[in-house]
């Protein structure tokens, strides 16, 4: 059986979903720049385990484009790829 991310403390998915109400609020608002920068933020979190993961996930949620960067963090906090 595989590991549900968004509940394994330590993990990238779990730091997300921690603050999902936060970063869908901003989602919602049209802040997506805003966004981008608090999720970007958030994985500075020193209990995330694999800082490899982070800097390639910094990586990829700074991609220029908004639809990348939205459906690469649901990605993120699900663990499911979402296109």
């Amino acid at each position: 059986m595989e590991k549900d991310l968004q509940k394994t403390k330590g993990t990238i998915a779990y730091v997300l979903t921690e603050h999902r109400d936060e970063l869908y609020g901003l989602i919602n608002a049209g802040k997506i720049e805003e966004c981008r920068a608090r999720a970007i933020e958030l994985l500075d979190d020193s209990s995330i385990i694999d800082k490899k993961a982070v800097a390639q996930a910094k990586d990829v949620l700074r991609k220029k484009y908004q639809n990348l960067f939205l459906s690469s963090l649901m990605t993120y906090m699900t663990g499911m790829k979402v296109s």
